[in-house]
């Protein structure tokens, strides 16, 4: 996006490259001239004009964009909104807001809800989607994050030039955007790339987050890479290959992923991209060093005494190959199991709580939807080793307010065998069981569980009350203890719909 500024100077248009030949330009002239700019004052500021027209609606600059649609220049605003949450507001997506220009005049278009692909770039923030990564750590509850270091951040190489995360790429076999950020252990040294945080990003719904899934890679995956060594290798590689790019000034920046094994770095000078470096991690195919012409044309470097290298990958490589294949089940074995463990395997792991208005302790986790869910296939600590399903706390990650789910539930009781819970559903919500855990507030793991199947989904409120049946190797539950109860409604697919928790004790 080329902005404007000043009291008289207003956004000039957007450039786009697609990664082949020159960048193409489309500019607010003519019939798609405009009178504001972001970097404007007084009556040239896009910001006030927003600001007057969305008085609750907000954006970061870093998640704004543009894009030609023929020789019309757009830009698109992911913007966010505050909605009520207990006693205090949290930031949830709100849509899109496009901006056109009309024979010297700004054209305004709010979207709230964007469908897969409706726009060709991405519709949810990438700032909000960072946020959501962060709180990831809360999964294992407040002692792990704290004591433990439980959790994943991205990389902090150098290598990376500050581009360590939030990568936008393109699954090849659906076509669909995602957020992609590698990441390391949280509290290591080590650059070591272990998981994958993977976030929808060419679809929003306002009031709703976007699922947010991380995936962890098996001990002994070769895909677990090291971007300090994948860095000493392309230069090894290129001073050894191709010895002139680097002793003439060349700067080897930022690598991103192609697939599970090739990664993608480039080399510029002064700050123009000259080469594209394809390197493999566990050196299976040849290093490709592809050279960027003039005029924006891609062909094979030629390095002197060697052939030329072959024709460069295929931009967006596919998504899925990314994930384990039937060893590692990254993606879809991985989603699937985690699903079948969860609700008999993971629940009661310590609440995240903060201080209420009176100081006493106020669960977090009410009125979520699966948009709120965070799946983690396995802990890297030992005092985590079970599989963690959790749905992450509003206060923390940006979730909706209850109303937005599509359905409401409640505890309205316990006892050591069984649930008393309140709820409401409706009939397209494709509600399939009432799903109930309950165990010591700091446990690792559920001490009984429960199901309700085929609830009454009317769109009325109804009460139930579901078993609870002992989990094997648990201690029991006994009257008066003090438990963590989470209930949830769930799909066929066990994928939570709706969900709730709170700290209690039993009758």
């Amino acid at each position: 996006m080329l902005d404007g500024s000043g009291i008289d100077v207003p956004l000039g248009g957007v450039a786009q490259w697609t990664g082949q030949g020159n960048a193409t330009e489309c500019n607010f002239t003519g019939d798609y001239g405009i009178d504001r700019a972001f970097g404007g004052s007084r009556k040239n500021s896009l910001n006030n004009l927003l600001q007057e027209k969305y008085p609750l609606l907000g954006f970061e600059m870093s998640d704004v964009w543009g894009y030609c649609d023929g020789k019309e220049p757009v830009v698109a605003i992911p913007v966010t909104e505050p909605v009520p949450w207990t006693h205090r507001t949290v930031t949830a997506p709100a849509g899109v807001i496009t901006v056109r220009g009309d024979h010297g005049h700004i054209k305004l278009d709010y979207q709230r809800d964007v469908a897969a692909g409706a726009l060709p770039g991405p519709v949810y923030p990438k700032s909000l989607t960072a946020y959501q990564r962060t709180q990831d750590r809360w999964a294992a509850g407040r002692e792990n994050m704290n004591r433990n270091h439980f959790g994943f951040d991205p990389a902090t190489s150098g290598a990376q030039s500050g581009n360590v995360s939030e990568y936008l790429l393109r699954d090849k076999t659906t076509g669909r955007l995602q957020w992609v950020t590698p990441m390391t252990l949280r509290g290591s040294t080590s650059e070591l790339f272990v998981a994958y945080s993977i976030t929808p990003a060419d679809e929003v719904h306002r009031g709703n987050l976007n699922p947010q899934s991380v995936y962890v890679l098996d001990d002994n995956d070769p895909r677990r890479i090291n971007i300090d060594n994948l860095d000493a290798d392309a230069r090894s590689w290129l001073a050894t290959n191709a010895g002139t790019v680097m002793s003439n000034g060349g700067k080897l920046v930022e690598f991103t992923p192609i697939d599970g094994d090739t990664w993608r770095g480039f080399v510029e000078f002064n700050g123009r991209v000259a080469y594209r470096v394809d390197i493999s991690a566990s050196h299976k195919s040849p290093v490709q060093l592809v050279k960027l012409d003039d005029t924006g044309a891609t062909g094979p470097a030629t390095v002197p005494g060697q052939a030329p290298a072959a024709a460069n990958a295929d931009c967006a490589k596919d998504l899925a190959s990314l994930t384990p294949g039937p060893t590692g089940a990254m993606r879809q074995g991985l989603r699937r199991r985690t699903r079948q463990q969860a609700v008999s395997a993971s629940a009661a792991i310590g609440p995240v709580r903060r201080a209420g208005p009176t100081g006493s302790p106020t669960v977090r986790a009410d009125g979520l939807d699966h948009g709120d869910m965070v799946t983690i296939r396995k802990c890297q600590r030992s005092a985590c080793t079970a599989t963690v399903f959790v749905a992450m706390g509003a206060a923390l990650a940006f979730t909706a307010a209850p109303a937005l789910a599509a359905g409401t539930i409640q505890i309205a009781g316990a006892a050591a065998d069984e649930v008393g819970v309140r709820y409401t559903c409706d009939a397209a919500a494709g509600v399939a069981s009432i799903q109930v855990m309950a165990g010591d507030p700091n446990a690792s793991s559920a001490a009984a569980t429960g199901a309700q199947n085929n609830p009454t989904c009317d769109g009325a409120e109804h009460t139930g009350t579901v078993t609870l049946s002992a989990v094997a190797g648990q201690p029991q539950l006994a009257k008066g203890q003090s438990v963590q109860v989470r209930a949830a409604l769930v799909d066929q697919s066990e994928t939570v719909i709706s969900g709730t928790a709170a700290v209690i004790t039993l009758d």
